[in-house]
């Protein structure tokens, strides 16, 4: 199985340095790395479910687990990209193609899990 996930989940980065020499290095495939900021000003921290009050809502999640611990959010000020989105998404192939992409990321993670 480790074969099978380092093969379908990595790829060869193949480069030459000043002198010529060939280079190669087994490197994760960008959708699944993890992208942190650079700045943590550009995070804003928000209450977990251990603040929330039990609320009989048809909005609640009951799947949420409120032990989760801190939550991290960007800061919609900075990352707010809602016009474009909405621009993009009434191109029909391009609405089809996001989704796809959705979907397939969301199979990936099935496969891989959250934490790898």
């Amino acid at each position: 199985m480790d074969q099978i996930r380092s093969t379908l989940f990595t790829y060869e980065h193949t480069w030459w340095d000043k002198d010529g020499a060939m280079h190669t290095k087994t490197k994760p495939l960008p959708m699944f790395t993890v992208l942190l900021p650079k700045d943590p000003s550009y995070i804003k921290h928000v209450p977990t479910g251990r603040f929330n009050k039990p609320v009989y809502s048809p909005f609640r999640d009951d799947k949420f687990d409120e032990n989760s611990g801190i939550s991290e959010q960007p800061k919609r000020t900075i990352y707010d990209n809602s016009k474009a989105f909405r621009k993009v998404s009434k191109d029909k192939k391009i609405k089809e193609f996001y989704d796809d992409c959705i979907e397939v990321m969301k199979e990936m993670q099935k496969v891989m899990g959250f934490n790898n």
